[in-house]
């Protein structure tokens, strides 16, 4: 099994912009842009995430991804370009933040032939951690190969065809 780690920048969405704009990329923030400058941001974040993608020599069977928030505590007041400022950075949504990077890496994991496609048929689970004592801003996503399970609940027993009419949760 495999297993590698890649180091990522904060999503700002001055990578959307033209203009400049330091407000960290959120969901919130992509829900309400126009969906032009969505694209340039996927696009734009998309390249940083594919050029520290390593080059494998197979594809993988299914991925955990985790991904680590890095915050370097910081003097002053919250403001909306770091709302994580402050020497005890907890006025930020983890998973805002997480989601937006979760979905281009994906992307990115798929478009680099790492793996089939992005559904949880290959992906079966996403994790989000932060760690507010760092010494710099930056995401850490780990990908690690995992063997896919069977599911056992559908089965018969003594090679017997699954009954499929039946639940496989039992009350």
């Amino acid at each position: 099994m495999q297993t590698f780690t890649v180091e990522l920048p904060i999503p700002y969405k001055s990578q959307a912009q033209t203009r400049r704009s330091d407000a960290i990329m959120t969901i919130n923030v992509q829900r309400n842009l126009h969906y032009r400058s969505a694209a340039a941001f996927k696009l734009s974040y998309g390249a940083k995430c594919a050029a520290v993608l390593p080059k494998l020599n197979r594809q993988l069977r299914a991925v955990k991804l985790t991904y680590i928030l890095h915050l370097q505590p910081t003097k002053g007041k919250p403001t909306k370009a770091e709302p994580y400022r402050g020497s005890n950075p907890k006025n930020i949504d983890l998973v805002n933040i997480a989601a937006v990077v979760d979905k281009v890496f994906a992307d990115e994991l798929v478009k680099a032939g790492i793996i089939p496609d992005d559904t949880i048929a290959y992906i079966e689970s996403v994790e989000f951690k932060s760690n507010n004592w760092s010494d710099r801003d930056y995401i850490t996503a780990a990908v690690e190969e995992v063997i896919p399970q069977p599911d056992h609940r559908l089965q018969g027993t003594n090679n017997e065809q699954p009954n499929r009419t039946q639940s496989p949760f039992t009350y």
